[in-house]
C-alpha cells in the first residue's frame, strides 16, 4: 500500500487509477482475513461438538460422520 501510494503521488495523472487498485487490495485482503477467520471459526465450534459427544459416549463414527473430523483429529482430542 506504501509503495502504491509513493508511486501515485510521483504521477499525479495516474494517481486516481492507482489509488483504485490499492483500495481493490485492500478489499481482498480484508475478504480473505474474514474468510480464514470464518474458517477457523468454524473449525473450534466443530472441535467443541466433537468434545461434548465424546464426553457423552457418542459413537466415534457417528462423530465422524457429522463433524467430518478424522480418526487422528478425534484421537488428539
Amino acid at each position: 500500500m506504501q509503495f502504491i501510494t509513493k508511486i501515485a503521488k510521483k504521477s499525479e495523472k495516474h494517481e486516481s487509477i492507482l489509488m483504485t487498485i490499492a483500495q481493490a487490495l485492500r478489499q481482498e485482503g480484508m475478504q480473505q482475513g474474514i474468510q480464514k477467520g470464518n474458517m477457523e471459526g468454524g473449525k473450534e465450534t466443530t472441535v467443541k461438538l466433537a468434545k461434548q459427544f465424546l464426553s457423552k459416549s457418542v459413537d466415534r463414527s457417528i462423530i465422524k460422520s457429522v463433524t467430518r473430523l478424522s480418526d487422528d483429529e478425534l484421537n488428539r482430542l
